[in-house]
């Protein structure tokens, strides 16, 4: 119970006398009477904690998400071989816990987001212990990190997060050549791709019914995902299955190009001449519905005979995100086509120039242009 000034106290009798135990939390008040009447405890760590809470979070998460598996990868990678799970949580100070964080921002060189990603475990586990009572109070919650720390995260170049205004072409190029050799609709989901600007598990999940006139509703995607088991933080086998939604939890609407719209036929035709189908799935072959990385490897045979060091598909989403900007289309619909809930994410990750440095030049020197000398 707590006192009127404010500290926790509990009564014991000992030789027929009533005494007291006054503490400043009832966590105090705990260890206390545990000491008095010699009562051992397994004292809770975050590596004994570590199992349960992972549960607990799987629990309050759409089974198909990522997030505990990364959780998981994140601790592998930082937490198992170091001191700090064995420390028992009720001795983790703000004070100790500052110095932790600052030399794992040193030795590890973290980025502002690999930092955040790192303390989820601990700032979780600490929150997971409170909820359970295990603890009055999590420590990291006036924790203060100096953002200056952080290794600075400079945005990458151009020429590498999206296709240039003359690479695509030859990637395209190579895709159609390759479409009309082998009759491979894998090939032809690259050119639509620079159309619509999709997440390849988007693109593999479309089916004909999601195309209305000249909108495209994209509302399913293929997910690849491994489920906890137990407390022990043990996983389950990969599952690979396509749910319906997307990771924007939203139907949304992209406009489809005269482009696209003749690219959507082509596949139509060919899968009917092909005697492919698997329910109303635009993208199959022999064996069904084509998944992500069957596409992913037509994209790499195209780059290489492109010449070009390959590129992914979410480059192919930031040349399309890209191109529709320089073209004048507005932030705002950019941002709705791309799915993006902030138009910061747009800006910040998906928008680059594809222009090369020749033509930036050009660029340059038209807009500038002047007869003043």
């Amino acid at each position: 119970m707590s006192g009127s000034d404010q500290r926790w106290y509990t009564y014991y009798y000992e030789d027929n006398e009533r005494n007291i135990i006054k503490k400043n939390s009832e966590d105090e008040v705990y260890q206390a009477l545990c000491k008095l009447y010699q009562l051992e405890e397994e004292p809770r760590t975050l590596k004994t904690l570590y199992g349960e809470f992972l549960e607990f979070k799987a629990m309050r998460l759409p089974k198909e998400s990522g997030t505990v598996h990364r959780i998981d990868c994140e601790y592998r990678k930082y937490y198992a071989d170091d001191e700090i799970i064995d420390i028992p949580i009720c001795k983790l100070t703000k004070e100790y816990i500052e110095t932790w964080a600052y030399k794992m921002i040193r030795n590890h060189q973290l980025k502002k987001k690999q930092y955040y990603n790192l303390i989820t475990i601990l700032k979780g586990t600490l929150e997971y212990a409170v909820y359970m009572r295990y603890i009055t109070k999590n420590p990291y919650d006036t924790v203060k990190i100096n953002t200056k720390t952080f290794k600075q995260d400079l945005k990458p170049k151009s020429s590498t997060q999206v296709y240039l205004v003359d690479e695509q072409p030859l990637v395209e190029e190579k895709a159609m050549q390759l479409f009309h050799e082998t009759k491979d609709i894998a090939y032809l989901a690259i050119v639509l791709n620079f159309q619509l600007g999709l997440r390849i598990g988007e693109l593999v999940a479309l089916v004909y019914s999601d195309i209305e006139n000249d909108i495209l509703h994209v509302q399913k995607e293929e997910v690849r995902y491994k489920q906890v088991l137990n407390d022990k933080a043990e996983f389950d086998t990969y599952k690979v299955e396509v749910v319906n939604h997307t990771k924007g939890y939203e139907d949304r609407k992209v406009y489809l190009t005269p482009t696209a719209l003749k690219l959507f036929d082509i596949i139509r035709n060919a899968n009917e001449e092909n005697g492919f189908y698997d329910g109303d799935y635009i993208f199959v072959g022999k064996n069904g519905r084509h998944h992500i990385w069957t596409l992913d490897k037509r994209l790499l045979i195209c780059c290489k005979l492109a010449g070009l060091d390959k590129k992914s598909y979410h480059k192919i989403r930031k040349t399309y995100c890209s191109a529709l900007l320089e073209n004048g289309v507005s932030l705002e619909d950019v941002r709705l086509a791309m799915g993006h809930q902030d138009e910061r994410t747009t800006l910040r990750n998906y928008v680059y120039s594809r222009h090369t440095e020749s033509m930036k030049k050009q660029l340059f020197s038209n807009a500038l242009a002047t007869n003043a000398v």
